[in-house]
């Protein structure tokens, strides 16, 4: 469709209610134009130049004007993150791993949190992995998870030291390829910890500056993480991608598959500002709330391998930071700003039945046969 009809169904002034679907008839007044929830001030003049250049195509000039006013409005947004840990904290692991590894020392107290559901599912499942590879095989997986994927603090918590397992990385070739995947990480990706020591008290960027272009957009410009975390983040690249694959195999709806996109893009826990904390935007009950919209049978398989509990309480004690420092993940979706970037901030139209539908970050307006509408956040 050409930019001048995109420009003409724009010209109609627009009533769009934060979470509501209203009905009425245009006008040519702005009187009306209002509550769009945090980003309103920035829908209502991407509106309005949309209507002033109704009788004309919209230009480039008329899209780099959309883009400041995008990067001006996001930049000045302040966003709340949750705390979870104070980044050199350390804690015991759960008794059952500790029990199954033969360990009593605490390790980083994110990585026990995360990784605690997923490793007590295979200390259960550990007789079913001695019956069908042997005990020879199965010991090499219990050497390697025990030791390259739970580092030891050490007693001012200053660093963390992986054990020594060179001798079962050496053994895995005489078992199965595909022996250990833990956590998105094969047995080969976890050797390379063998012996490694990590630093807990200092936090840096991620120099890539992105997790998945495609789908999450560009990092926040001052955000940081815990130098030892940044390793494992370019593998979030390709797990994202395959998330929104299995999600989009799956039939999961557009709604669901958005928020678990918008989820993962935003998961990795941060540093706060002052370097002191680790924080996370993601709660416990957005997690929850992610969960619940899958289909039941999925729902059932994702809650024996996922604990929300992972994630601060909603409650819990939080922090104000610059939009710079931090993911925000609020009121457009990540998954959908990115696919604007790309379209270089054109607004989308399809066809939707009887009506036109025209899509602007997050807000979807239809536009019905004679001048009627409906808005959507």
């Amino acid at each position: 469709m050409s930019d001048k009809k995109i420009s003409k169904m724009l010209k109609f002034t627009l009533l769009i209610l934060g979470m509501l679907v209203v009905t009425g008839r245009t006008d040519n007044s702005f009187s009306h134009v209002g509550g769009f929830g945090e980003y309103d001030e920035l829908l209502r003049k991407v509106l309005k130049i949309a209507a002033k250049d109704a009788v004309n195509t919209f230009d480039d000039s008329t899209y780099e004007e959309i883009r400041q006013i995008r990067a001006t409005t996001i930049a000045s947004k302040n966003v709340t993150a949750w705390v979870d840990s104070d980044l050199n904290s350390c804690s015991q692991p759960s008794s059952k791993i500790s029990t199954f590894c033969g360990i009593s020392y605490a390790a980083p107290t994110i990585l026990v949190k995360r990784i605690t559901k997923i490793f007590e599912v295979v200390v259960d499942g550990f007789a079913n992995v001695q019956s069908v590879f042997g005990s020879n095989c199965a010991n090499i997986v219990k050497q390697v998870l025990c030791k390259g994927v739970i580092p030891q603090c050490s007693s001012n918590r200053t660093i963390a030291t992986y054990g020594s397992f060179a001798s079962s990385c050496a053994g895995m070739a005489a078992c199965s390829s595909s022996l250990i995947n833990f956590n998105g990480m094969t047995g080969s990706q976890i050797c390379t910890d063998n012996g490694k020591q990590i630093q807990l008290t200092t936090c840096q960027k991620y120099n890539v500056g992105t997790f998945n272009a495609q789908l999450c957009g560009q990092l926040p410009s001052n955000i940081t993480f815990p130098s030892w975390m940044i390793a494992n983040l370019p593998a979030l690249t390709n797990s994202i991608s395959s998330l929104k694959l299995t999600l989009d195999r799956g039939r999961v709806s557009t709604d669901c598959t958005n928020k678990w996109i918008k989820l993962a893009c935003v998961n990795p826990p941060f540093c706060s500002a002052d370097r002191k904390k680790i924080l996370s935007t993601v709660t416990k009950q957005q997690c929850e709330t992610a969960i619940n919209c899958l289909p039941s049978n999925v729902q059932t398989a994702l809650r024996a391998l996922y604990d929300c509990n992972i994630y601060p309480d909603q409650g819990s004690a939080s922090m104000i930071l610059s939009a710079n420092l931090g993911f925000t993940g609020h009121a457009i979706s990540l998954a959908r700003k990115a696919q604007v970037e790309a379209d270089d901030d054109r607004p989308l139209v399809e066809s939707v039945g009887n009506k036109t539908c025209v899509k602007i970050w997050d807000v979807n307006i239809y536009i019905r046969e004679g001048y009627k509408y409906e808005a959507r956040i």
